[in-house]
């Protein structure tokens, strides 16, 4: 009845979510040391927006299609810090390693499918060689699914903002506070 919708103010906290981990990946795919406690941070805070999905989903007519884009998009971060931390376990002097993060940075900057076309192409070409390794294969899988990880937040996002239907929904696991909540008034 005139009350303001939520879902702004959970655009301005996820879109702070996306530059904190943005940076996070920039620095350790640049080479600085990961950090853990960061990430542990960096997954709090996502976390800390469930309870505001379930209230987006109930905002407005097209808040079912806002809460599926949050949920796509929260999903895609921690996807996004987990790829990361697990591209700053390769070795920091092999090329494929260093072919790979840059590859990473390339689409942190915004240009996804240039980023997500050259690791195809090298995925594809290491597929296609004789002495392919599993080791080389999966780390190029690594890096293909933190873009392709990036590429889903985008669309998350678009759809928190437009109230479209994402390209995924996923279902994040309920709580039990209300359950608990009304165990305990009765």
């Amino acid at each position: 009845f005139g009350s303001p919708p939520i879902w702004p103010g959970l655009e301005r906290r996820i879109t702070q979510a996306w530059h904190d981990v943005r940076n996070y990946a920039r620095d350790v795919l640049s080479g600085a040391r990961e950090d853990v406690e960061r990430a542990g941070t960096l997954f709090a805070a996502i976390a800390g927006l469930r309870d505001e999905v379930d209230i987006v989903a109930y905002d407005m007519a097209d808040g079912p299609h806002r809460a599926a884009g949050v949920r796509s998009a929260m999903l895609a971060l921690v996807e996004i810090v987990q790829q990361v931390r697990l591209l700053s376990l390769l070795e920091r002097g092999d090329p494929l390693a260093v072919t790979i993060r840059g590859q990473c940075l390339v689409a942190l900057d915004g240009n996804r499918s240039d980023a997500l076309a050259f690791l195809t192409t090298l995925r594809d070409d290491e597929l296609s060689r004789p002495d392919a390794t599993v080791a080389a294969i999966g780390q190029i899988q690594q890096a293909l699914r933190c873009v392709e990880s990036m590429t889903q937040l985008e669309d998350g996002l678009l759809s928190l903002r437009e109230g479209s239907e994402p390209a995924r929904d996923v279902r994040l696991p309920h709580r039990k506070e209300f359950f608990f909540a009304l165990q305990n008034a009765i």
